[in-house]
């Protein structure tokens, strides 16, 4: 899923990164350079080659060109593009127009892009993909095999200066190609690099509609059972959604499921760091593999949110229509007030305001704080690797070209303009520190006001650092309205009522994460794994498949009897399909994978968190 991870700055984490003992992205021959067996195949490598050594000069001639671009927009968002100032900054700065694909977001995208690829249409830039067992490596295998994108190797040594020398970007492109690359070569420009921790609260969460929760008489929550019973209470209270329709408390877009409208149930409550295997599981705090899959384990995190849903669905608080909904429609529900509980944090930021004017200004979700259930390993800080990056198509005519854009999207100055606007709109240097408008640092992160005046954070996943990262150069948050000053002044009543409730002055406040023992951190030991054997990944297609199934059934289980019997169902297709051999697979290459990962992320980990 294409993940909006976001979490607090961690100040001058620059000069640990540069004590780093990582080497600089790849210098030797590219694969545009290297003869291919094939005749297409050489055509195909000539072009790549002639683009390769063009001069820095022509690269800079900034001819007027158009770039076609698969970057994740909304289609409010997308909708903007070529009018705002951020488009128009680009346009003049690099002389290129971007014509993005309209809908470019989650299962859109990631039905689009396969199809693409077979009829060999990719847009000249894409965000890479998730597919299969093996998660975006998968899918990187399955560009390179068919010749599809660039290697970048050589793009980024002659027209990449900041991608090649800054520590941030050095670490995520050595971290691409040691563990998304099939030859280690780099097939990506680092996207979203840095902390992703949030003062306006985490990224995935048990977010509530806080004027039915006061309404309800603040009942008590401290785990996914009582937040059910909670729930139930909202319901029974609150106010008619638009037209005066009745509001679910619980609903989803199952519709677009495996991975992205199913993923508050596969990632268990945010707790795990799973790739698209399902039978292995790695939980967020941890530097291992369970050795006993959260599948066949009733009390695992995963058969904890599956049980949540199903008491929901028991009380008659779950959207009937939550089975074959999408996204725009799930959307759409909570603008028009129709859902009380939200699992994905990022919604409060881009939807309270829309919420506050369709039903009342009090009607805004807030972010629980973590549950005493899975309180300890609650992912309370994490670092972006970047990997889940942007490709260049080899039927794109101007690679240089796009290198030079994508050097500036990860730059300091690149992202902080991309986040918030040209410089002397929404914000001005004082004293070599951007500083923001009081009027504009009290604007949602994602308002829809602030993409046409000044695209701000309107190329939200086309940025080289997340939003809450402290950039060295600046000593702000890359988004200027994620600073602690900026919440301070954006609080609404009923967030100042939330925190009074929590005894906390931020969401992101140590106070308002009582519950969380320790400062955990997301260490993506099981997204470095390697394809598996074929034999074992048709095995693993068909439980995830088996499953899927099977977690709709268990959610809509009539009783606790019938909800044993989908889980034993589960438990025994896992040990008669495979499961125990994946799982062996898993344990087996964990030594190898760790050796590989701990140069590159252990001194991360340890700048972030000592």
């Amino acid at each position: 899923m294409m993940s909006r991870h976001k979490l607090k700055p961690v100040i001058q984490i620059l000069c640990i990164l540069l004590a780093l003992s990582l080497t600089a992205c790849g210098t030797g021959t590219p694969a545009s350079l290297e003869v291919s067996s094939s005749t297409a195949a050489s055509a195909s490598t000539s072009a790549a080659s002639e683009s390769a050594s063009a001069s820095a000069e022509s690269a800079l001639a900034h001819d007027p060109i158009t770039i076609t671009g698969a970057i994740f927009m909304e289609p409010i968002e997308s909708s903007t593009i070529k009018t705002d100032p951020v488009s128009k900054y680009i346009e003049e700065k690099f002389g290129i127009t971007l014509d993005i694909v309209n809908n470019c977001i989650g299962s859109s995208w990631t039905d689009q892009a396969p199809a693409l690829l077979a009829a060999n249409d990719l847009p000249d830039v894409f965000l890479t993909i998730p597919s299969g067992a093996n998660g975006v490596q998968g899918f990187i295998q399955q560009l390179v095999t068919a010749d599809a994108i660039y290697p970048l190797d050589d793009y980024v040594d002659k027209y990449c200066p900041n991608i090649k020398t800054n520590p941030y970007m050095v670490a995520a492109t050595n971290y691409i190609k040691t563990f998304y690359s099939p030859d280690g070569k780099l097939y990506t420009f680092p996207n979203m690099v840095g902390v992703g921790e949030n003062p306006r609260g985490p990224v995935v969460t048990n977010a509530i509609r806080w004027d039915a929760y006061k309404a309800a008489g603040y009942p008590a929550v401290t785990d996914l059972s009582s937040l059910a019973d909670a729930l139930k209470k909202m319901q029974d209270v609150a106010p008619a959604g638009v037209d005066g329709k009745k509001a679910y408390a619980v609903s989803g877009w199952f519709a677009d499921g495996q991975g992205w409208g199913d993923w508050p149930i596969l990632y268990g409550g945010d707790i795990t760091a799973q790739n698209s295997s399902k039978v292995a599981m790695q939980y967020v705090g941890k530097d291992s593999i369970e050795s006993t899959s959260g599948l066949i384990d009733k009390n695992s995190p995963y058969w904890q949110v599956v049980s949540f849903y199903n008491k929901c669905n028991r009380l008659g608080i779950l959207d009937p229509d939550a089975f074959t909904m999408k996204w725009d429609d799930w959307n759409k529900k909570v603008e028009d007030g129709l859902v009380l509980y939200c699992p994905a944090g990022w919604i409060p930021t881009q939807k309270n305001a829309i919420i506050e004017k369709n039903i009342s200004p009090d009607a805004g979700f807030v972010s629980l704080p973590p549950l005493d259930s899975y309180g300890e390993n609650f992912l309370a800080k994490s670092w972006g690797y970047g990997a889940e990056g942007y490709a260049v198509a080899k039927t794109c005519k101007y690679p240089e070209r796009v290198a030079e854009l994508m050097d500036w999207v990860c730059s300091e100055e690149g992202s902080l303009i991309l986040s918030n606007g040209p410089e002397g709109m929404a914000w001005k240097m004082e004293n070599g520190t951007p500083v923001g408008n009081p009027d504009y640092i009290k604007l949602p992160e994602f308002d829809t006001g602030a993409y046409k005046a000044y695209g701000a954070n309107l190329y939200h996943h086309f940025n080289g650092y997340t939003y809450a990262t402290m950039l060295p150069k600046f000593g702000v948050t890359t988004n200027l309205r994620l600073s602690d000053a900026a919440v301070d002044v954006s609080l609404t009543t009923y967030q100042k009522d939330a925190l009074s409730h929590f005894g906390a002055k931020t969401f992101g406040d140590a106070s308002y994460f009582g519950k969380v023992k320790k400062n955990t951190y997301a260490y993506p030991l099981i997204k470095a794994f390697n394809a598996m054997p074929e034999d074992l990944q048709v095995k693993n297609n068909n439980i995830g498949n088996f499953l899927y199934k099977a977690q709709f059934q268990a959610i809509s289980a009539k009783d606790e009897a019938e909800f044993e019997a989908v889980f034993q169902s589960v438990v025994d297709y896992y040990n008669q399909n495979g499961g125990p051999e994946i799982l062996k697979w898993y344990l087996d290459n964990e030594a190898a994978v760790k050796a590989k990962l701990d140069p590159i992320c252990q001194p991360l980990i340890e700048a972030l968190y000592k």
